[in-house]
């Protein structure tokens, strides 16, 4: 499938998110043009005042459930490719199938009207996380690649049910919905193709509408939560992928030919809890729990390869995370949640 690029016109769903919205600026950035779906009214309005130099370039469309068959019929008429970052992300349910319908559904309708209506589409990216990348019980260390699959997750909700643990809910809502993408994609075999991106925890600075604390994204809301309270009794390790970059990444995969098809994982490095704090330490950043006592710097030795990320697109370097944790902790203080 060929390349695509500016000015071509780019459906982004969710574009609200703190990913989205990414999405949406590096997008207007490289030229392209944007309708972006949000749930409601005042958030396509904030993403077109966000940025008023991009005037003409981003509109949007309200789409409050994205479940709803035919949701995207309109949205999908005139845009050569889509990002799709729209997905329930709730830890709080009464019962699992809240959090898995949209997701699936969602992105099997996105599909079906694109292949339906979207005469000119040529490209799908379907935004997810990398521990839809995982296998229960392996022995660190170990890296994992794009070609694994997190069946543990997806065994852990069959078994539990509603009573299934929210951020595992959440990762099998995004392996099961990518796996229905895969499986539509073979059996339908459209015009257009699909890439699964697949990103580590996503730091960095927000420029989505977040009114307050309480609206961060979850893998913001984490950290926000140690720097507010005070409370370094808990400890994270993993690998991140700074937001600007996991933006830049998913246009880069509508934009590369080799791309089309793939599995994609987005990382930089593996981080400990206390990296992040002292670099934010370093930075002035306030509410910093004591240099050097937070966990000290214990990593995890389960790690996520990049190695197709920076084959496919030679030319990009990830920030790393100093950078990152630094500019993550000044967004905090400009949007005086500190």
């Amino acid at each position: 499938m060929p390349a695509i690029s500016a000015p071509a016109k780019i459906l982004v769903t969710g574009a609200s998110g703190y990913v989205g919205a990414w999405v949406v600026k590096v997008l207007v950035d490289r030229g392209y043009s944007v309708l972006a779906t949000t749930r409601y009214k005042e958030e396509g309005e904030f993403l077109v005042r966000r940025f008023p130099s991009y005037k003409g370039k981003v509109e949007y469309t309200i789409i409050p459930d994205i479940q709803k068959a035919g949701a995207f019929d309109e949205a999908v008429r005139h845009v050569e490719g889509i990002v799709h970052c729209a997905t329930p992300v709730r830890f709080t349910f009464k019962d699992h199938k809240e959090i898995l319908g949209p997701a699936i559904r969602g992105t099997i309708g996105l599909l079906e009207s694109a292949s339906k209506y979207g005469a000119n589409i040529r490209r799908i990216i379907f935004s997810s996380t990398a521990m839809a990348v995982y296998s229960g019980g392996a022995i660190p260390p170990v890296v994992f690649d794009e070609r694994i699959y997190n069946e543990y997750v997806a065994a852990h909700v069959r078994e539990n049910g509603r009573r299934s643990n929210p951020y595992a809910v959440y990762v099998a809502s995004k392996l099961l919905a990518e796996q229905a993408a895969w499986k539509w994609m073979e059996e339908k075999r459209p015009s257009f193709d699909f890439v699964s991106a697949l990103s580590t925890w996503n730091w960095g600075p927000f420029i989505n509408n977040i009114p307050s604390a309480d609206h961060l994204s979850s893998s913001l809301q984490i950290l926000y939560d140690v720097l507010a309270t005070g409370d370094d009794s808990g400890e994270l390790v993993g690998d991140f992928v700074d937001v600007r970059d996991s933006a830049l990444l998913h246009v880069l995969s509508l934009e590369t030919q080799a791309a089309g098809g793939e599995r994609v994982i987005f990382t930089s490095e593996s981080f400990s809890w206390q990296e992040m704090l002292d670099a934010m330490h370093d930075a002035g950043v306030p509410h910093i729990p004591n240099k050097g006592t937070y966990g000290q710097y214990y990593k995890d030795d389960i790690r996520y390869s990049n190695s197709k990320s920076l084959r496919l697109f030679p030319g990009f370097r990830y920030r790393n995370l100093k950078e990152s944790a630094q500019d993550t902790g000044r967004a905090f203080n400009a949007a005086s949640f500190l």
